[in-house]
């Protein structure tokens, strides 16, 4: 068994090698027949959708879509499976009839080895109504994914379902108060419990942001305390620990540990421990069923960081975080109605960094033979239309069919003439193509910000190199421009900044709480004449971070996600530890990007 990732490869003799998709990506774009070293391709999780995936299904699709391959084989897993679709979108790839074959099932013995009991938030209102004493019904009526299209943006249908998560946030809290009674008395009663971990009590919640993770914690400790004489509690107090990509890694490893003897251990994540990351002893899953997604909005052209219901697919994931090593309980909550109005699966959508991606693929991508998928035109055609696109090829005829505006026809490769692939030649290769305005505006902006020809739609030099970066695309542009003039750090620096959800470094009370306590008014004391000194009267919060930056590099005890002492100290600058965190690690995966671009001789100096 050997490895690919990135540069580094150890497969020397491997019958098996695990790549990443982007590493299999790369070799199918450059070279297709690099897959020729391969009898089978195993595709998992396919359920997971983000860009690189969806391209590297598209080109493998391609790939495999001519005769010589059919005794390739290319296997594609996911817990929740999406047959049809998938069955139509690698119909290319059956041989030696895509017109008539069906692709083969393969049925793996899986899910989880302990029963899993399943429940939506209509079942905890009925079957525990002592846990609901006190907590407003939610009403789902106007949160239903049908209803979506009766809101005006995107960043309103986001505020909705944060406010009914913050709604439900109680609720849980005593939903996890009543599960650790239950566990603690029912292991009295019978301390031979099946499964591991028996005397541990282990429940994991999933929400969308790490304010709503908070504001669970808060409620679950007031709620203990509340309850802990009503209902007899014991006196285990729960051990909290939150898991959120923002965080220092070092605050929540212990959520990974296997639970100690006799531990109440409530780990409250984001998606990050939806498959990535793995909870030992985990009893329940208590799901919010929302993520935070990045989904461009049509009116602002722009991206926005939102919050979104989850697909059926990722809730299927999360479930199966529990009834691994003992029996399990999953609570989604949301009503039973709404779970059916779910989505399979999630959409990778659209935006300038995958336009722009689409244009190098289509600048780098090498095509030597007639695919499925790729524009052509007869031979001798008095006009190149671009409709004319193959669909498959036909073994019973020994041609390939070729779609076109008014049907299709039949051809032979040697009766086709390739034709040079668009940006939308590309995305339309993609499982879930997006709309032609989409890609319109697309490639109009990025045109505009000069990182796309105006002929033949390929990537500019300043577009390649944003592709390098890892930011936005107009923010990549900020960071290659500046480097041009010789101001490569404080475009990193401003870049960085930009790049977070709240450019305000600075700590301030939350702006939830009704009542602000002296140390809450010192704090917003200490902000306002921090900002007042940064600033220099140029309202820019961005220049207020590139001060702060400065002077940080500067000093003595410059280390990563580690605000320095004399910062609170001699300086009286009170920072929020979570954004500062962010902050520079943004800034050192990006300088480090940046080293890559220059030359040899750059990166020695």
């Amino acid at each position: 068994v050997g490895y690919r990732v990135g540069g580094e490869k150890w497969d020397k003799g491997a019958r098996i090698v695990y790549v990443t998709v982007g590493h299999l990506l790369e070799a199918v774009v450059h070279n297709p027949k690099h897959l020729e070293t391969f009898s089978h391709i195993v595709l998992d999780e396919v359920h997971e959708r983000f860009v690189e995936a969806d391209f590297l299904m598209a080109f493998l699709r391609m790939a495999l879509s001519r005769p010589e391959t059919q005794r390739q084989r290319i296997v594609i897993m996911s817990a929740k499976f999406q047959m049809g679709k998938l069955k139509m979108f690698f119909k290319p790839a059956i041989f030696p009839n895509p017109a008539v074959d069906q692709p083969a099932p393969l049925h793996l013995d899986g899910g989880s080895p302990f029963e899993v009991a399943d429940f939506v938030l209509n079942d905890v209102y009925n079957r525990y109504p002592g846990v609901a004493a006190g907590c407003k019904e939610q009403d789902f009526s106007q949160l239903m994914p049908s209803r979506k299209r009766e809101v005006a943006r995107e960043r309103f249908w986001s505020d909705r379902l944060t406010q009914a998560c913050r709604n439900l946030t109680k609720l849980a809290a005593r939903l996890m108060c009543y599960l650790y009674r239950e566990h603690f008395e029912e292991y009295q009663r019978n301390p031979t419990m099946p499964g591991q971990f028996a005397s541990s009590c282990v429940i994991l919640a999933f929400l969308p942001g790490l304010d709503q993770m908070y504001e669970l914690a808060n409620h679950l400790e007031s709620q203990y305390r509340g309850l802990f004489a009503q209902w007899r509690m014991s006196e285990k107090k729960p051990n909290v620990i939150l898991m959120h990509s923002s965080l220092d890694e070092r605050t929540y490893r212990h959520a990974l540990d296997a639970p100690e003897e006799d531990e109440w251990k409530v780990v409250i994540a984001t998606n990050i421990a939806e498959s990535s990351l793995t909870v030992p002893g985990v009893k329940t899953v208590i799901d919010f069923a929302l993520h935070r997604q990045n989904i461009y909005e049509d009116e602002a052209r722009m991206s926005f960081l939102l919050t979104t219901w989850c697909s059926q697919a990722s809730l299927v994931q999360r479930r199966g975080r529990t009834g691994r090593t003992n029996p399990g309980k999953y609570f989604c909550f949301v009503s039973a109605a709404l779970y059916k109005e779910l989505q399979d699966f999630d959409k990778s959508g659209v935006e300038r960094k995958v336009a722009l991606q689409a244009a190098h693929l289509a600048d780098q991508l090498s095509v030597d033979a007639v695919r499925a998928g790729l524009p052509v035109t007869k031979k001798g055609a008095q006009t190149n239309r671009r409709d004319d696109v193959v669909l498959h090829f036909d073994g019973a005829r020994g041609l390939w069919k070729i779609s076109h505006e008014t049907g299709h026809y039949y051809a032979s490769s040697e009766e086709l003439h390739l034709l040079q692939l668009t940006v939308k030649n590309v995305l339309n290769l993609l499982p879930d193509p997006p709309q032609d305005h989409r890609i319109r505006y697309a490639i109009q902006e990025l045109q505009d910000l000069g990182l796309v020809t105006m002929a033949g739609q390929r990537p500019t030099t300043l577009g390649a190199a944003c592709l390098k970066l890892p930011v936005d695309v107009p923010l990549a542009r900020l960071v290659v421009l500046g480097w041009t003039l010789d101001l490569a750090v404080h475009g990193a620096i401003l870049a960085s900044a930009l790049s977070l959800n709240v450019c305000d470094l600075m700590s301030t009370p939350h702006n939830h709480m009704t009542e602000l306590g002296d140390w809450d008014l010192d704090l917003l004391r200490y902000g306002v004449n921090a900002r007042l000194e940064l600033d220099q009267d140029r309202l820019s919060e961005p220049l207020i971070v590139h001060a702060l930056c400065c002077e940080w590099l500067q000093g003595r005890d410059c280390q990563v996600g580690r605000i320095p002492e004399h910062f609170w100290k001699t300086l009286q600058w009170h920072l929020n530890p979570r954004l500062w965190s962010q902050f520079t690690s943004k800034l050192v995966e990006l300088l480090t990007s940046m080293r890559s671009l220059c030359c040899t001789d750059c990166k020695s100096h």
